[in-house]
């Protein structure tokens, strides 16, 4: 048996390119963006990255987990415990991607391993710098970028590191 895939993407509204719609980033293209996936178990931090805020999940003994896990020690449908962060934290470490292309996103680009003032650690890319200006230890804030809604898919946020002012 054969079996064909055929996908069907409209053409931007009066010609625009999606970049140049609003606020986004011209160096992200969010119709081939990547969304991220979520889970029951990272729901709670995905609506919190929609609403501007970084949420970390909070074990029983009051430690803090990120990424979140499941959490085997409740109910599964009891919402999950969780804190706000700041937002504000250092590079820990970092990598600039040059290879291979990423879907919707110019190269290079840099992902840094941000440790949070809350003593977690948490991946982002780091925007708003010169890939040779970063430095460990370097102080970041949380950032947002909104993506509207279009005709491929309902609007959707993505966190980012920039460095603090």
């Amino acid at each position: 048996m054969d079996w064909r895939i055929m996908k069907f993407q409209p053409a931007n509204k009066q010609g625009q390119d999606a970049a140049e719609t609003g606020s986004i980033p011209a160096d992200l293209d969010p119709d081939k963006l990547m969304r991220p996936a979520s889970s029951r178990d990272t729901q709670f931090f995905w609506d919190g990255v929609n609403a501007h805020e970084l949420r970390i999940q909070k074990r029983p003994d009051g430690s803090l987990q990120h990424p979140p896990v499941p959490a085997v020690w409740q109910d599964k449908e009891a919402p999950v415990d969780y804190v706000v962060s700041t937002g504000k934290g250092t590079v820990f470490s970092y990598v600039v991607h040059h290879a291979p292309k990423v879907p919707g996103r110019s190269l290079p680009f840099v992902i840094a391993l941000v440790e949070l003032e809350e003593g977690v650690r948490m991946l982002g890319e780091l925007r708003g710098i010169a890939a040779d200006q970063v430095k460990i230890g370097m102080p970041v804030t949380a950032t947002y970028i909104d993506f509207p809604d279009s005709e491929v898919s309902p609007a959707w946020t993505l966190y980012a590191w920039e460095p603090q002012a």
